[in-house]
């Protein structure tokens, strides 16, 4: 009887001082979106879940405590001391929009809040008890694994000596309507060649003219310098 009583006790104590916490992974998308709709190519798609590890660290300790992650993306840690504890979450297939965590145990409670690489304290108004829910994990997006072909006409703009100007919106705009107004002559006579002789005719007829007006200013300007035109100087000199 002592002995049924005795385990009982410790029983109890166990559950009272070794207490634990669950997470939960959220939004990863599925295959089929992966493949079709957002047209990624993941390796090895139907087993996201096994290439997700989930560290525990106690305190000023590098040895980790770990476990598994399930199919629908959740994950518990039990019989955990109190004190501090920094949890790392990372995937080969996925980022998080944060992966690193403070967890606080006490007899209690236990709490978490988020603590990002080179922070010396945590956040400390990203508190989560974890008491009443699971800690979420929020997808942030897929990694890539491939390169993409650097062979495309974009590319090769890019990396040209014009590059600057393909980067800068308006630098482009003005670039492409040069190049159409220096173009279009071109473009012109083999669209349309009788409107193009036309149009040469017009500005050949309009360049004469400039021309002959070019002319005629110097005589012009000449008799309203001296008052008189050579014509009637010649008389007046038979006279």
């Amino acid at each position: 009887m002592r002995l049924i009583v005795l385990s009982i006790f410790c029983i109890c104590i166990t559950f009272t001082t070794a207490i634990g916490f669950k997470g939960k992974i959220e939004g990863i998308p599925s295959v089929n979106e992966l493949y079709h709709t957002k047209n990624k190519i993941v390796p090895n798609g139907d087993n996201y879940n096994n290439r997700i590890s989930v560290d525990l660290y106690f305190s000023n300790s590098f040895t980790p405590i770990t476990t598994v992650v399930d199919s629908k993306y959740n994950f518990k840690f039990n019989n955990l001391e109190s004190g501090e504890y920094e949890l790392l979450v990372n995937s080969y297939d996925f980022g998080f929009e944060q992966n690193r965590f403070k967890i606080i145990v006490d007899d209690e409670s236990i709490v978490a809040y988020e603590h990002g690489i080179g922070q010396d304290s945590y956040n400390t108004t990203s508190i989560t008890n974890l008491n009443e829910n699971p800690l979420p994990i929020k997808y942030l997006a897929t990694k890539e694994f491939y390169e993409y072909h650097g062979g495309s006409l974009s590319d090769l703009l890019m990396n040209s000596p014009f590059g600057f100007i393909f980067k800068n919106r308006y630098m482009t705009i003005v670039f492409t309507a040069c190049l159409a107004i220096m173009a279009a002559p071109y473009i012109l006579q083999v669209v349309s060649p009788e409107f193009a002789a036309e149009l040469n005719q017009i500005q050949a007829q309009t360049a004469k003219e400039r021309l002959g007006e070019k002319v005629i200013e110097p005589s012009e300007s000449t008799v309203r310098s001296t008052g008189i035109n050579k014509s009637q100087g010649a008389v007046k000199k038979r006279r």
